[in-house]
C-alpha cells in the first residue's frame, strides 16, 4: 500500500496526507510531499472552511484523545491562533 500511495502521489503530482511516520519518510525520500493532519487543519482554516475557535476545539480534542502528534507544532498553532 505505501509504494502504491507514493507512486500515484508523484504520477499526480499530489501532496500525500499521511500520520504514519515510516511512509512519510519514504514519500519524501521519493520526492514527494507529505503533510499530517495539523497541516490539514491549517489548510481548512485557511481556507475558510472551519472557523478559529473549532480548530482550537480539534487541537484540544487531538491532544486529550492521546493522538501523537508533535508537541512542539501543537504549541506554535495554538500560540498563532491565540487559542484559550
Amino acid at each position: 500500500m505505501r509504494s502504491s500511495s507514493i507512486t500515484y502521489a508523484k504520477v499526480i503530482n499530489a501532496v500525500l496526507i499521511a500520520s504514519d511516520g515510516p511512509l512519510r519518510k519514504q514519500a519524501e525520500r521519493h520526492g514527494v510531499k507529505v503533510h499530517g493532519a495539523l497541516w490539514v487543519a491549517e489548510q481548512a482554516r485557511d481556507r475558510g472552511l472551519i472557523s478559529l475557535e473549532e480548530l482550537c476545539a480539534w487541537l484540544d480534542g487531538w491532544m486529550m484523545s492521546g493522538r501523537r502528534l508533535p508537541q512542539r507544532e501543537i504549541d506554535r498553532l495554538r500560540k498563532n491562533l491565540a487559542c484559550k
